[in-house]
C-alpha cells in the first residue's frame, strides 16, 4: 500500500474525495462515484461499471483514477488506463508481471487477488 495510505480506512480515504464513497453491503464492497458503483468486490471477484442508471458511461480520467486507487489500496492485481481512446485492463501475476490486457467491458467480473482484508473498508 502506498505510504501515504498506511493505516487509513478506504471508506475515510475516498470520502475525502468528496464525490466517492465506500461501503459494505450484504458482504459486498461497494465504491460509487457520483452515484454510480464503479467497483464491487466480493472477496474474491472484481465487477467493473461507469454506466449510471440513466445509461451514460462514465469513462473519464476521475473514473478511472477512483477504480484504480481502490485496486492500489486492496492490492488487486489489475489497473484500468487508456489507450487511443479505448480503455484496457491491465492484469498482473502473483509477482506483479504482466500478465496481459484485456479490452474494457461494462460489468465485467473477474479474479482479482487482494492481499488485503475487506474489514479496512
Amino acid at each position: 500500500m502506498n505510504k501515504k495510505y498506511e493505516g487509513c480506512k478506504l471508506r475515510d480515504i475516498l470520502n475525502k474525495k468528496g464525490n466517492t464513497e465506500a461501503y459494505m453491503l450484504d458482504c459486498i464492497l461497494h465504491v460509487e462515484l457520483h452515484g454510480t458503483v464503479i467497483v464491487k468486490y466480493d472477496g474474491n471477484n472484481v465487477t467493473l461499471n461507469t454506466t449510471d442508471k440513466d445509461g451514460i458511461y462514465w469513462h473519464t480520467p476521475v473514473t478511472k483514477s477512483r477504480i484504480n486507487l481502490v485496486a492500489e489500496l486492496y492490492h488487486f492485481d489489475f489497473k484500468v488506463y487508456q489507450e487511443k481512446n479505448q480503455w484496457y485492463v491491465q492484469l498482473f501475476d502473483k509477482s506483479l508481471q504482466d500478465a496481459g490486457k484485456i479490452p474494457f467491458e461494462e460489468g465485467m467480473t473477474f479474479s482479482a487477488h487482494s492481499r488485503s482484508s475487506l474489514e479496512s473498508v
